[in-house]
């Protein structure tokens, strides 16, 4: 459920609509969507670009359920012009296969340049070759896929990139953690790892190189680009002489580096 609501609430945050609003439109346009393989960030994207269009709550539902009872019946030009390039529009159990990847492959066939406006950094991953940022109309940053998800330059990329994780502390520490250092207390960290870094076996050499423990709770590794980008979440004990020393060795690495707060 947790997933559910980062994702309801980041297209609410980005689109003009409330969470209510939104919340109607996925209501109505959910059943049709599983049946194409739309996951729940393309829905929640869709619903929200409605929205900034005034097409909202159940009025948005109802156009989207429209949309998508057009693509699961295919038009036979269509699938008549799709068989000639090779791609098969419906997979084995004769569902739409989903839209990205057809857009992919029809891209590669016919080497065309398709122009994809969207917040959901998962689509961007998935089929496109090059990206440009726009904030509040302007263009913030352009660059390969690869360059763009391995080291993010504006707030607005790095921001975005962060959204396409989901991760959360165990229980029991959120209820433990703290902000400030205390006497028999330690770190817990976030490590931030993008194109070599991601590969080089850091933390292991940080272990050895320094008189530390590191105690892993979450790590997440994705792709884009062909790059791997990711975080590992961990528990830190030893000194802080030694803590400092870690941190310095991981950022001349490349690793960006978080301390999320404290516990004991």
């Amino acid at each position: 459920m947790s997933k559910v609501g980062d994702v309801l609430s980041t297209a609410f945050t980005r689109a003009n609509v409330d969470i209510a609003m939104l919340g109607e439109t996925m209501k109505y346009a959910a059943p049709g969507a599983e049946g194409l393989n739309i996951s729940l960030e393309e829905l929640a994207s869709m619903a929200g670009k409605l929205g900034d269009a005034g097409i909202q709550g159940s009025e948005g539902g109802t156009a989207l359920r429209s949309i998508m009872s057009r693509l699961a019946s295919t038009p036979k030009p269509v699938a008549k012009a799709l068989h000639e390039l090779g791609i098969q529009s419906k997979d084995a159990q004769g569902n739409l296969r989903p839209l990205p990847t057809l857009l992919k492959e029809i891209n590669q066939r016919l080497n065309l340049t398709i122009l994809i406006i969207t917040h959901e950094m998962e689509v961007i991953k998935r089929i496109c070759d090059k990206v440009a940022v726009i904030d509040k109309g302007e263009l913030v940053e352009a660059g390969s896929v690869a360059q763009i998800f391995a080291n993010p330059q504006s707030d607005l990329a790095k921001t975005f990139i962060k959204s396409t994780f989901h991760y959360e502390l165990p229980a029991d520490y959120q209820a433990r953690l703290v902000e400030n250092k205390a006497e028999g207390s330690y770190p817990i960290v976030k490590f931030e790892f993008t194109g070599e870094s991601v590969d080089a076996p850091l933390l292991s050499q940080a272990t050895r190189k320094f008189d530390i423990d590191i105690s892993i709770f979450i790590s997440q590794i994705d792709y884009a680009g062909g790059v791997k980008f990711g975080f590992v979440i961990a528990e830190i004990e030893g000194n802080d002489a030694d803590f400092h020393k870690t941190v310095e060795f991981l950022e001349e690495h490349n690793v960006k580096v978080e301390v999320l707060g404290y516990v004991k």
